[in-house]
């Protein structure tokens, strides 16, 4: 995630721990910040890219492959 303060990166394991699951889902803070630029990197090497997505928001980004 990029806006024209910076960069934020975070991962999202699809594991689990000890009696639960890691989270699927991502926080982000945008400061002051109203549009952010989203890039996912899927394991598989494809890339969903939204451009100046509005802030206070709940996005739900699938897979490109599927439909």
């Amino acid at each position: 995630m990029t806006t024209a303060s910076g960069s934020q990166v975070r991962e999202i394991r699809a594991g689990n721990n000890y009696v639960s699951q890691n989270p699927l889902e991502v926080h982000v803070g945008l400061g002051v910040a109203e549009v952010a630029d989203v890039i996912v990197l899927w394991p598989d090497g494809m890339k969903s890219v939204l451009d100046a997505v509005s802030a206070d928001q709940l996005l739900t980004i699938t897979h490109p492959d599927i439909d």
